[in-house]
């Protein structure tokens, strides 16, 4: 698990694409997104083991980033009705500070949507609970469930040396 984590296996990762990207390599109907980390929370993933009956709790993180690429968010119709375009990226596989195995996620935003999570807590959460849903989302088929309980890592903005 160590080398998945590895900061210089991650450098690597960037650095091949960074490379498919500068040849053009990269896959038609693609593009490679750098997002910028804002803040990042902490929830809790759980799963049932082979038996079905046993629940194992899993940590998990969200990196909550910043991506030109995405739309901001916009009120619909004045009636505090948002939308609220994001994207997820697939989990990886992560150590926490005491090597246990969790995993990281990122929910990649317009900047100006970050902006307002930092300035209003009720939209902070409002775009947590998104970004959480749609994990849910990726996990529907695996039986796991996404904990709504999360909590605000205020000393760390990125789990992880960069996001990803």
């Amino acid at each position: 698990m160590k080398e998945i984590s590895d900061p210089g296996s991650r450098k690597e990762q960037f650095d091949y694409l960074d490379q498919l990207d500068s040849q053009g390599d990269v896959p038609p109907g693609m593009i490679l997104i750098r997002p910028l980390e804002a803040f990042c929370i902490k929830t809790t993933i759980y799963s049932f083991g082979s038996n079905r009956t046993t629940r194992i709790l899993k940590k998990c993180f969200v990196n909550m980033c910043k991506a030109d690429l995405i739309e901001p968010a916009f009120e619909q119709g004045g009636k505090g009705y948002w939308s609220i375009p994001h994207v997820v990226s697939a989990g990886r596989p992560d150590q926490d500070k005491d090597g246990n195995i969790c995993t990281t996620f990122e929910a990649l935003f317009n900047p100006e949507t970050i902006e307002k999570c930092m300035k209003y807590s009720q939209f902070q959460e409002m775009c947590v609970n998104v970004a959480l849903e749609t994990i849910q989302k990726h996990h529907k088929t695996s039986g796991d469930s996404v904990s709504k309980d999360w909590k605000l890592l205020k000393n760390l903005k990125c789990k992880g040396e960069k996001p990803g």
